[in-house]
């Protein structure tokens, strides 16, 4: 069962410039991850909320998932975006349902 977590982060304007950069650091990181799927920047379309910044992550399954955020590699990932934090991060996870 594949697994979604989309994060909203709550960023300084320095970090929502530093968002794309960090996204693409923590794909490299999830590349090397076996059950990586993908992770995607999401862009709302509402003028009002454009400054926000969120993304999904997608593994294979839960215990990707579990393994990826008890990592080094991960924590490591969450210092870098943590530097830019307003606030703590709200998470949701999902399961792909086809």
């Amino acid at each position: 069962m594949r697994i979604v977590i989309h994060v909203q982060h709550f960023f300084t304007e320095e970090g929502r410039r530093a968002f794309p950069a960090l996204v693409d650091e923590c794909r490299e990181a999830l590349l090397e991850i076996p059950g990586f799927t993908s992770v995607r920047r999401l862009a709302p379309v509402e003028p009002e909320r454009r400054q926000e910044c969120h993304a999904t992550v997608e593994f294979e399954n839960q215990e990707v998932h579990k393994a990826w955020s008890e990592s080094p590699q991960h924590e490591r990932m969450v210092a870098k975006f943590r530097q830019h934090w307003t606030r703590p991060p709200e998470l949701r996870i999902f399961k792909v349902e086809e």
